[in-house]
């Protein structure tokens, strides 16, 4: 496993005077031309099962490709060199966002701000705060606050895969409201509301939590129904490191979503922008009623089920604040310029190892609302050979996008009861 020291060397992707797309993407091709220009029009034009395999980089070939690779890539490749491989396909630059989004972002251009504290978010909402950042906790603002519709539905299996392949099934329902897309004059950043629907035994259990911009000043609010006593508690903050029990404690809190919840407990370092092989436009992974039995495999998903392009990403770096607790000593996130989407976390501990890798398994999607969303999240856990696979599709569409948002009174602990005993 690789050392916390080691990361690959930045490629310079642009001149600062490059023309930006409306989000703070470099909008030409790269010199290669193997990253095409922005071209919003192609969303929902083209048929990803039409390309071919371009090539797979694997344990014989990954030093010819290791300047397009992070840390966590060539690790999953040393660790499990038989089976574990990226396939690379053409690249599509796609990605779109509505126009009252992109309206909003050119208007409150430079209204945005990092509150006092160095943690919080005031004087920006509906759009993107910061599309020219200048420093790492802009850039995670910008994941955090990232479009994915006013609200929207998930429903999906969750799968807790062991080292010799055997898995355990949960089905979820999350139901989300975003706040900071849907009102100006709000501090709150959204309301999220997570169901379980199956196996029999854990069904009616639901968690409900509230995040605000300012998490220094309003930390997160968590309540919790429980199904066999049918009473609703207040919970003690599920932040940071603490850990997702249904992930056999491989995800913590602040994985979920590739980072959530508060930046406070670490430092943050933008080591810049450069040219990344990731996952993007997984249709497959977003097709209804999987075969599980192919897509789990032991150590990791299959890697025929997967889809990675060369994209221009922002590095970040993450190292943990002194007097602060974490089980992560250092993170090292890749996001997607076109959607801020954090779609690779390199994740150390404190001995200096890269033990936990999260991959977020980019598609596009559009509904009521135009958006690029992992389809599937799998978490990883090097040192135990196994991983935690999050959002793999069941007979609905993946992720649901609404054209009006959810009313608020669904987010309240009172709701949470009602919908516990359903």
């Amino acid at each position: 496993m690789s050392s916390i020291f080691w990361f690959p060397a930045l490629i310079p992707t642009a001149d600062a005077k490059q023309k930006l797309t409306p989000v703070g993407a470099i909008q030409s091709a790269n010199d290669s031309g193997a990253i095409p220009a922005w071209s919003p029009d192609l969303m929902g034009s083209w048929n990803p099962a039409e390309h071919k395999t371009l090539f797979r980089i694997g344990q014989y070939n990954w030093k010819k490709y290791e300047q397009y690779l992070c840390a966590g890539q060539i690790a999953l490749i040393e660790t499990y060199p038989r089976s574990f491989f990226i396939p690379v396909y053409p690249s599509v630059r796609d990605a779109r966002l509505p126009e009252w989004y992109l309206d909003n972002t050119a208007a409150q251009k430079g209204k945005a701000r990092i509150a006092k504290d160095g943690v919080g978010l005031v004087g920006g909402r509906l759009g993107v705060p910061f599309p020219e950042p200048e420093t790492g906790i802009q850039v995670i603002w910008n994941h955090l606050t990232r479009f994915r519709g006013k609200s929207s539905i998930r429903e999906g299996l969750e799968a807790l895969v062991q080292d010799d392949g055997t898995y355990s099934l949960i089905h979820f329902k999350q139901e989300v409201l975003y706040h900071y897309d849907v009102n100006a004059d709000d501090d709150r950043l959204l309301s999220y509301l997570s169901q379980i629907l199956a196996p029999a035994r854990l069904a009616g259990g639901a968690l409900l939590l509230v995040d605000s911009t300012v998490p220094g000043e309003k930390p997160r609010l968590t309540w919790g129904y429980n199904s066999s006593d049918r009473r609703v508690r207040r919970l003690p903050n599920i932040d940071h490191d603490s850990t997702i029990p249904l992930s056999g404690g491989i995800r913590t809190a602040d994985d979920t979503d590739m980072f959530s919840g508060s930046p406070e407990r670490f430092e943050w370092s933008l080591l810049g922008r450069r040219e990344m092989f990731i996952p993007y436009h997984n249709s497959r992974l977003s097709s209804a009623n999987p075969d599980l039995d192919n897509l789990l495999i032991p150590n990791h998903i299959n890697p025929e089920w997967t889809r990675f392009e060369l994209h221009r990403v922002w590095h970040v770096r993450a190292k943990l604040k002194a007097g602060q607790r974490h089980i992560y000593k250092q993170r090292d996130f890749y996001l997607d310029e076109d959607s801020w989407s954090i779609v690779w976390a390199d994740q150390y501990l404190h001995n200096g190892e890269l033990d936990r890798i999260s991959i977020g398994f980019l598609d596009s999607f559009e509904e009521q609302e135009p958006l690029h969303f992992p389809t599937v999240e799998v978490f990883h856990e090097l040192s135990k050979r196994r991983y935690n696979a999050v959002g793999i599709p069941v007979s609905v569409t993946p992720v649901m996008t609404l054209a009006e948002p959810f009313p608020e009174q669904h987010f309240t602990p009172q709701a949470l009861r009602r919908i516990g005993k359903r």
